[in-house]
């Protein structure tokens, strides 16, 4: 078996190769740190993931207006400056057969370093308005007797997509956060009570997800 490796690609000129982005070299990339700087726009940086699947019942309390939920604290150490971040997640909400017109209202939150404060992750503005606080929501229905509106499990997806202003090697922490109607109940990961062999049929038992990209812009 042979090997073939090359430090540099010129053309006839003693120019990088046009085939070869930025002045791409045979650099090794099997350790060390990647040059930001020769990636093509969009290239993905790196990505962390993170997942959570306790099955938690909530009751929001009204005299706390946002409240951290099931993920906390998710680190992700920038490798450029000002990283562009773009975050997924899909977080599974059930409402409780005993509530009535259950909802709850969550949002991402970050911070730049262990002293930062956090705050809104990327709020969507509406022209003339104030941002809007939360980034995704959950409600819930009626109490009927029957049973036919409940066990519901419904899987909440979220994506946003910015730029964050940092320094190269500065850590950003993320979490999730929660609010809502005085008093209202809900599952998180599960559709209702702690039996889900017999709520499979209604969602059952999941898994909350969360992945994070630093991508190269």
């Amino acid at each position: 078996m042979s090997t073939l490796r090359v430090d540099n690609i010129t053309n006839e000129a003693g120019s990088a190769s046009p085939n070869l982005p930025n002045g791409l070299s045979g650099d090794v990339l099997t350790s060390g740190t990647v040059d930001t700087a020769r990636m093509p726009a969009g290239s993905v940086i790196q990505v962390i993931s993170a997942s959570n699947e306790d099955k938690i019942f909530r009751n929001v309390n009204p005299n706390e207006a946002w409240i951290n939920i099931l993920f906390n604290d998710v680190e992700l150490v920038a490798k450029s400056d000002n990283p562009t971040i773009l975050l997924s997640s899909i977080v599974h909400v059930g409402q409780p057969g005993s509530s009535n017109n259950p909802y709850a209202v969550f949002r991402w939150e970050f911070k730049v370093g262990t002293s930062g404060s956090y705050s809104h992750l990327f709020p969507y503005t509406v022209p003339e308005s104030p941002p809007v606080v939360s980034d995704f929501f959950f409600g819930g229905g009626p109490d009927v007797d029957d049973n036919s509106n409940r066990y519901r499990l419904m899987h909440l997806p979220c994506q946003k997509a910015g730029s964050i202003s940092c320094q190269s090697g500065e850590s950003i922490f993320f979490r999730l956060m929660y609010s809502g109607k005085d008093d209202a109940t809900f599952y998180l990961n599960q559709s209702d009570e702690s039996d889900q062999s017999s709520y499979e049929y209604y969602g059952g038992a999941q898994q909350s997800r969360l992945q994070i990209m630093e991508v190269n812009s």
